[in-house]
């Protein structure tokens, strides 16, 4: 929809996203668009978690503040993925850095959205000569009853980065894995399981993320899930790629990826694009990114395809 950001760093002292905003999520409750996103500022290292809203999804207003975690004792929060539930509360998936600098996925509760509690840890790095042992990342949050399911779940896909192991497997390229739930009345008594098959898709040899993948974003379309996700390639090339499974554990790429590519100069983003989140409203598929041109920080763009369907 342009070749500038539809959010772009605040440029005011002082304020938390004054460096750089990625990492979006995007959520239509009814009336407006809300936006949360990662802001950085180089007055610290601690990242947090913002929200701007719109009418439109082009332009933002943002709240000056970040939004605050009650019960978060971790140094650093960012790239969230909520959800707006039926009964109108909200959920937040995201990342926390511990003072030890080990990262985790914790779940977080919401009755405005704006001010959260933390309820669960999801999932962390760690586990010795594991594929995420390294770090985890960018979860995005979708309730889900797969194929094998009894009972209503939510499914968390994540970006994990591991090293080379004892084994001698590499797991330096970062993938993507699949942690679930099954959902209880009481968010702070989910148990999130790590699926035993992870990761669920992995670099591939000669395709546009053989050298790794990263930022997924996952939209339900019926009994099919469709998976956005970057992809980074040995020239270092990053570009937004699509997958489709039916239970969330199998994917199957598109065969015309890339979707968008980092290098257009009709559209944001020449240099790098990251951090997808999708809506499928109006009869058109948006996404908002994190990109960034050859000179500039990171800011948030928006590509939209209206031949979706």
């Amino acid at each position: 929809t342009g070749p500038t950001p539809v959010l772009a760093p605040s440029n005011e002292a002082g304020l938390f996203d004054l460096s750089a905003v990625s990492s979006p999520s995007v959520v239509y409750d009814g009336s407006k668009y809300r936006l949360y996103y990662t802001g950085r500022s180089t007055a610290s290292p601690a990242a947090r978690v913002g929200m701007a809203t719109s009418i439109d999804g082009l332009v933002w207003a943002r709240m000056s503040v970040p939004v605050t975690v009650a019960g978060e004792t971790s140094i650093s929060q960012e790239a969230p993925s909520v959800l707006l539930q039926p009964d109108g509360s909200w959920i937040m998936a995201y990342r926390a850095m511990d003072k030890a600098g080990l990262p985790t996925i914790a779940l977080a509760s919401s009755v405005d959205g704006i001010a959260w509690t933390r309820e669960v840890t999801v999932v962390r790095a760690g586990e010795a000569d594991s594929w995420d042992q390294v770090d985890v990342n960018e979860p995005t949050l979708v309730p889900f009853a797969g194929p094998a399911d009894t009972s209503p779940h939510l499914y968390l896909w994540y970006q994990g980065k591991g090293k080379l192991t004892s084994a001698g497997a590499n797991h330096l390229l970062p993938a993507l894995g699949l942690a679930s739930a099954a959902v209880t009345s009481k968010l702070s008594a989910l148990t999130f399981t790590k699926y035993k098959g992870n990761p669920v898709l992995e670099p591939k040899t000669g395709s546009s993320d053989d050298r790794g993948l990263g930022d997924p974003w996952v939209l339900a379309r019926g009994n099919e899930l469709w998976m956005y996700y970057v992809g980074f390639t040995w020239g270092g090339q990053t570009q937004i790629n699509l997958a489709a499974s039916e239970d969330g554990k199998r994917w199957v790429r598109y065969p015309g990826n890339p979707l968008v590519q980092a290098g257009g100069t009709s559209f944001f983003g020449s240099k790098l694009m990251r951090g997808p989140t999708v809506l499928n409203q109006w009869g058109a598929i948006n996404l908002w990114y994190g990109g960034q041109n050859a000179s500039g920080s990171m800011a948030i763009g928006h590509v939209v395809n209206r031949l979706a369907e």
